[in-house]
């Protein structure tokens, strides 16, 4: 399996539709196995409606109170106001991908891993009914540029029963 100079991604999807099976926990283990042996990883927390991945990264972190971190609501949600302006250039099929630029969004924890190895965190933002902020449409069309080939060597992520569809899906 390629290492930190791969361009081309994997997805781990931790999922379950019974809370409190260790989803998080087994995220945060195999995330950080994974960057200990020199892979880049971006561990992404799903679970809108009881985040806890920063958690188990707490001691990590610069913000630890994560109030200036932005997450995975921020992101939809400036996706869907970019879809919603015209691109600025008709000529340029890319704009799209460029409004989808993960890394804005994620943190990178505060630890040198060897061999190149990195841990970046996207974190779920707790919105109350954040199912109604978003439509399931603007989620769809952020992930599609987001393909595989553009995210790091390991893409894990611990989904709520809201979001099985998108991760195991969309993100192929």
């Amino acid at each position: 399996m390629p290492k930190a100079s791969s361009t081309h991604g994997r997805i781990i999807t931790f999922y379950s539709y019974k809370g409190g099976t260790g989803r998080t926990m087994a995220l945060a283990n195999v995330a950080w196995i994974a960057a200990s042996k020199g892979y880049r990883v971006l561990a992404v927390d799903w679970d809108l409606e009881s985040p806890g991945l920063h958690r188990y990264f707490h001691p990590f972190l610069l913000d630890r109170q994560l109030r200036s971190s932005r997450g995975v609501i921020d992101m939809i949600r400036d996706f869907a106001a970019a879809t919603l302006r015209s691109p600025s250039s008709d000529n340029d099929p890319l704009w799209l991908d460029q409004c989808a630029q993960v890394f804005q969004y994620a943190i990178s924890l505060n630890w040198d891993f060897p061999d190149g190895g990195r841990l970046d965190l996207l974190l779920a933002n707790p919105i109350p009914r954040w199912h109604l902020v978003i439509g399931a449409f603007a989620v769809v069309a952020l992930l599609n540029p987001l393909r595989v080939d553009r995210v790091p060597d390991r893409f894990p992520s611990r989904t709520s029963h809201a979001t099985p569809h998108l991760c195991s899906s969309s993100l192929r």
